[in-house]
C-alpha cells in the first residue's frame, strides 16, 4: 500500500506491505486473553470476551460484560463477575507465529531526503 501526501510544495510517500497469515486470527473469540492465567482485579469493567488456557481470576468489583472462554483446564473463580457465559474450548489458545519475512524497500523513507 503506497500513500502520498504534499504539503506546501514538499511531497512525501510511505509504504507498507500487508499480508495475511494462514493462522485463523488469534482475537477471534475474546478481546482480552491471558495465555497462562487472567487475573482482573480492584473496580474493573471489561466490555469484550475474555479468555485464558489457565484460571481466569475475577474479584473485588470486575464486571466483564462478555463471556470467559477456557482452554482445557482453565477455570473461573466467580462466574457471578460475567454477563455472559463459561464456554470451554477444546483445543487452547496458541498465538500464531510471527512472519519474519521481509522485502528491502528501494524508495526514499518519509520524512528523509535524498542527498
Amino acid at each position: 500500500m503506497t500513500s502520498t501526501g504534499t504539503v506546501q510544495g514538499v511531497q512525501r510517500r510511505v509504504q507498507t506491505r500487508l499480508g495475511q497469515t494462514a493462522a485463523p486470527p488469534f482475537f477471534a473469540l475474546a478481546g482480552l486473553i491471558g495465555l497462562d492465567s487472567l487475573e482482573l482485579v480492584n473496580s474493573v469493567q471489561i466490555a469484550t470476551d475474555i479468555g485464558s488456557n489457565g484460571p481466569i481470576m475475577l474479584g473485588n468489583s470486575v464486571e466483564v460484560d462478555g463471556d470467559a472462554y477456557v482452554g482445557p483446564g482453565g477455570s473461573v473463580d466467580d462466574e457471578s463477575d460475567l454477563k455472559g457465559d463459561v464456554v470451554q474450548l477444546a483445543e487452547p489458545f496458541v498465538p500464531a507465529a510471527a512472519s519474519s519475512s521481509t522485502t528491502p524497500s528501494t524508495s526514499t523513507p518519509a520524512g528523509s531526503r535524498r542527498r
